[in-house]
């Protein structure tokens, strides 16, 4: 639930049994604070222009990943 509230709202019933399961399990509450975090990290790396910028990757890890965007 906590990585399926990052694509879409969860209903009330969702919402009140994730936070009911977050009151008890530490191992969840740990993975949602990672969660929370990546995706601060990632907004800011968006807003920098970091993730668009491939000239620090090695022309063999770009072939690598066209590759794999491309299915080739």
């Amino acid at each position: 639930m906590v990585s399926e509230q990052e694509v879409r709202k969860l209903t009330w019933p969702e919402r009140l049994g994730l936070r009911m399961h977050l009151l008890i399990c530490s191992s969840c509450r740990r993975y949602c604070r990672g969660v929370v975090m990546l995706r601060t990290l990632m907004r800011q790396a968006a807003s920098s222009g970091a993730l668009n910028s491939t000239e620090n990757l090695p022309p063999q890890a770009r072939q690598r990943i066209h590759e794999k965007l491309t299915g080739a």
